[in-house]
């Protein structure tokens, strides 16, 4: 027997948890009875297995900042990650919307950005240095310098997931 549902409404991934609860509390199957989850619930829980392999990602890539530029590069370049998070964060809050597969994938994508642009600043900083320019000067020289690139570099990719940011209907989650 199978027993189907289209969920309207809340975030598949809390209905699915709510659903399961329930049906361990109150349901009792016969001794060779199962039940398994299907369909648009088997593709969320894929994607979230393959969001857990992000972390790994992160530390991977610092590792590879802290070979090619040493020092406090990995953690100056990373620490554009924290406002990255608290804007992404208060997107969502601001449109009302949950936690989910699109939402991590929306945040992975601004991580990205966020860190790109950060590269992208400490290399112009870097080759103004060398010159003799005090390091303020320098930060804020190749600030106003890289200013374009970087923003076009943030709203290309920020168009790029604005139909994913505005998917609402069923199965938007996948």
């Amino acid at each position: 027997m199978a027993v189907q549902a289209n969920v309207r409404g809340p975030h598949l991934g809390s209905f699915v948890t709510a659903a399961q609860c329930k049906v361990a509390a109150d349901v009792k199957l016969p001794a060779r009875a199962w039940g398994q989850l299907g369909g648009q619930c088997e593709h969320l829980k894929a994607a979230q297995a393959s969001l857990s392999r992000i972390v790994p990602c992160f530390v991977l890539i610092s590792g590879l900042l802290f070979m090619a530029r040493g020092g406090l590069a990995p953690a100056a370049v990373f620490s554009t990650l924290a406002p990255a998070l608290a804007g992404g964060v208060f997107a969502l809050a601001l449109r009302g919307l949950p936690s989910s597969v699109s939402a991590a994938v929306g945040l992975i994508a601004l991580f990205s950005v966020s860190v790109l642009s950060g590269l992208v600043m400490m290399t112009a900083i870097r080759h103004r240095l060398p010159r003799g320019e005090a390091l303020d000067g320098a930060i804020i020289a190749r600030a106003l310098g890289r200013l374009r690139p970087v923003m076009m570099t943030g709203l290309a990719a920020s168009f790029g997931f604005v139909p994913m940011a505005l998917a609402t209907e069923t199965g938007a989650e996948v």
